[in-house]
């Protein structure tokens, strides 16, 4: 790009602490806005209050059993914010929605580190505008810290190959092996895993033997070491058979085999990657050539534009050849998708206009399906005026961008607002819907009165039930994600209805959570049952003994 082309898209300080500040305040306006919501939100929020309650930060706990599905740093980041701060739902929410958070600001700073100020606001503006990352970010699942964790190995890496002086690299590398011991520490082994398989992969593709010697190997490999090994060292004393479960069952069995009943076809994740690039669909064949030309014509030194193309490919070819899919899986690629595209269009300034005409044909298809709601949608109606507005709001910035001629500051800033704003007014609505995945409005009324009364939740775990309790429940004949736990401690589990049966007629300050596909055949049983609260899926019960709310 020209000096000239460069001003004319670089911003002001004072525009760029404005943009930090509308950014800041759409990013975190719902953080307290939503229930938290089965299952991710309600297991990830319960984990560390756990952690909290017991006083045990080594071996994690998921309704009072062992839980070694996952590392422990993201509960231990929550804990500490429980502590600091209080149980509430936005605390619960906090660190996920701060590592996308910082992610943005990470991204940013790197394009200006690497290619200029031009492209540091921009590459910012696409993470911020991606509405796969939005979303990911906004609920509260591991991979956004995981993200964090890898995106700053990854750009860490990136400017250690750009150092002449071996000190600085060495500096930068350190970086990069730390940030590999908190990925691992936060999803286990595909934290440190997909980074090197990159790293072997460009250096194959380049015939690149001497970036071995720049990767500071020996004093990296102590350094994760000694961050990442001592927690795994501990839980495995405290607990013999962690290693199988968390290394075989959690990692190979999940990837190889379809233990977790979490299959799907090879193509899955294709909608997910479109969800992230619909602000760019204008720009996708110019994009596509920038990267076709960069596999055929690489930089002549490290070329850090290739590294993030092979980083994007490998990670999403990963996970569509894995047997356990689920759609947050591929979070680690948004911070290097922004860092390729944001150059690219602070070095090419293509009109937008394509991508706000595609914008406005989005809307209108929206408010068309919208407008003929289908009978099995009614229990998503109250969600519709939200809706209704996130579309309405996209079709109008889209016709602002389109107006503006699709060039310049202004209409990139309008551009990347609009497509911002259009998730964050989405999931802000599905607080309207929230009782059809969440236990809040039926369970925390009740909570004064129950108190420390035996719970017994039946047939099923809904996972936000222990969490606006504060307090574990019994599981009676539900078994699924805490099979592990539940057999190296069977006495806290009820095999069947049978034994839910004899508990129950023994205590009168009993209640639980009953499925109502499963009251039926309680109510055969004739259990004294009297009926509490209830939503569609779900009725809570006492025994008429127990104390009235």
């Amino acid at each position: 790009m020209a000096e000239g082309d460069d001003q004319a898209m670089t911003l002001s300080r004072r525009a760029l602490l404005a943009l930090l500040l509308v950014f800041t305040l759409i990013w975190f306006a719902d953080i307290e806005w939503r229930d938290l919501t089965h299952t991710d939100e309600g297991r990830y929020a319960e984990i560390p209050r756990e952690m909290v309650a017991s006083g045990d930060w080594l071996t994690p706990r998921l309704n009072g059993f062992r839980y070694f599905e996952k590392p422990p740093l993201h509960y231990w980041i929550t804990a500490v914010f429980y502590e600091l701060f209080g149980l509430h739902d936005w605390v619960a929410r906090l660190w996920t929605e701060l590592a996308g958070w910082l992610l943005v600001l990470l991204t940013g700073w790197v394009a200006w580190r690497l290619y200029g100020p031009a492209a540091s606001w921009i590459s910012a503006l696409v993470l911020a505008a991606n509405p796969y990352f939005y979303l990911v970010s906004h609920i509260s699942v591991l991979d956004t810290g995981l993200a964090l964790f890898m995106g700053l190995t990854l750009f860490a890496f990136l400017l250690a190959q750009k150092q002449s002086r071996p000190a600085a690299r060495n500096r930068w590398m350190a970086v990069a092996w730390a940030a590999a011991a908190g990925a691992l520490l936060t999803k286990g082994l595909v934290g440190i895993v997909l980074p090197g398989a990159v790293f072997v992969l460009y250096s194959l593709i380049r015939r690149d033997l001497a970036i071995w010697s720049r990767l500071w190997f020996w004093p990296g490999l102590a350094l994760f070491l000694a961050l990442a090994a001592p927690w795994f060292v501990l839980v495995s004393r405290a607990n013999p058979d962690f290693a199988h479960f968390f290394f075989v069952h959690e990692h190979f069995e999940r990837f190889l085999t379809r233990a977790h009943q979490r299959y799907e076809p090879w193509w899955w994740f294709l909608p997910f990657l479109l969800l992230a690039l619909l602000p760019w669909l204008g720009q996708l064949a110019g994009l596509a050539r920038a990267a076709w030309q960069r596999f055929l014509r690489p930089a002549a030194d490290f070329d850090e534009r290739l590294f993030l193309l092979l980083w994007i490919g490998f990670i999403l070819l990963f996970f569509s050849a894995s047997s356990s899919k689920l759609p947050h899986y591929i979070q680690p690629i948004m911070p290097a998708l922004a860092l390729f595209i944001g150059p690219w269009l602070a070095e090419h300034r293509p009109s937008l206009r394509g991508s706000a005409l595609a914008g406005l044909i989005i809307a209108l298809g929206g408010v068309a399906v919208l407008a003929f709601p289908r009978p099995e949608w009614a229990p998503f109606l109250p969600w519709w005026p939200w809706l209704g507005a996130a579309f309405g709001l996209l079709g109008l910035g889209s016709v602002g961008v389109y107006l503006l001629g699709g060039h310049g500051r202004r209409a990139l800033l309008l551009h990347g607002l609009t497509w911002l704003l259009f998730p964050a007014i989405i999931l802000a609505g599905s607080q309207q819907v929230a009782e059809l995945r969440s236990a809040r409005a039926l369970v925390e009324p009740l909570r004064p009165v129950i108190r420390d009364a035996p719970f017994y939740s039946v047939d099923f775990y809904q996972q936000t039930v222990p969490w606006y309790l504060r307090r574990t429940v019994t599981l009676v004949g539900w078994r699924g994600e805490l099979d592990f736990g539940i057999r190296h401690d069977p006495g806290r589990w009820l095999p069947d209805h049978a034994a839910f049966a004899r508990h129950w007629r023994t205590e009168p300050d009993a209640w639980a959570l009953i499925p109502r596909s499963s009251l039926p055949a309680l109510q055969r049983l004739g259990l004294p049952m009297q009926v509490r609260a209830e939503n569609r899926d779900f009725v809570i019960v006492s025994h008429p003994e127990a104390s009235q709310p």
